[in-house]
């Protein structure tokens, strides 16, 4: 939910006492997580000559 995803989080959240979406929001996060050190890594060391 922390990066923007509120209605995904809400839907975890309400469905959370099974376990594939509790294991989807494991992959989920993972996926958003990298995505977003990603665009982070690309503007910290773009090149700006």
């Amino acid at each position: 939910m922390y990066l923007e995803k509120v209605e995904r989080g809400i839907l975890i959240l309400l469905f959370s006492w099974l376990i594939v979406p509790w294991i989807y929001g494991i992959y989920d996060a993972y996926k958003y997580a990298n995505d977003y050190k990603a665009q982070l890594y690309s503007i910290i060391f773009s090149d700006s000559e």
